[in-house]
């Protein structure tokens, strides 16, 4: 199996990986601001080289708050497991159950309520 290309994605300041930067440089000359570089890529939720199942959606897209989520401790652990594939209870993080006794801000019980 080739090497997981996420394990070399920077740990802050411009998300993209380095065998992308030409072409992105290049789109963004074009289109300024279309590629988010300082947004945590999602590729994808889950291994999908586990996966039983895949579903295809439409990229999430950029919201100006999500820097404030982006980091977050909890969301920051959630999301590298995710890219880098390692071995989770709970594979889908956005909807991992909070720690026994913790409690999300609006009384719901996912640790997605705290990014």
């Amino acid at each position: 199996m080739t090497k997981n290309p996420w394990e070399d994605l920077p740990e802050n300041g411009r998300y993209i990986l380095r065998c992308d930067r030409d072409p992105v440089d290049e789109f963004n000359r074009r289109h300024p601001n279309e590629i988010q570089e300082k947004s945590l890529p999602e590729p994808y939720i889950g291994d999908p080289f586990a996966a039983s199942v895949l579903i295809l959606g439409l990229n999430p897209g950029h919201r100006e708050d999500d820097a404030a989520s982006h980091t977050k401790r909890l969301f920051l652990e959630r999301w590298r497991a995710n890219l880098l594939h390692w071995r989770r209870r709970f594979p889908f993080y956005p909807w991992t159950p909070l720690s026994p006794g913790a409690q999300s801000p609006d009384g719901g019980g996912h640790a997605s309520d705290n990014f």
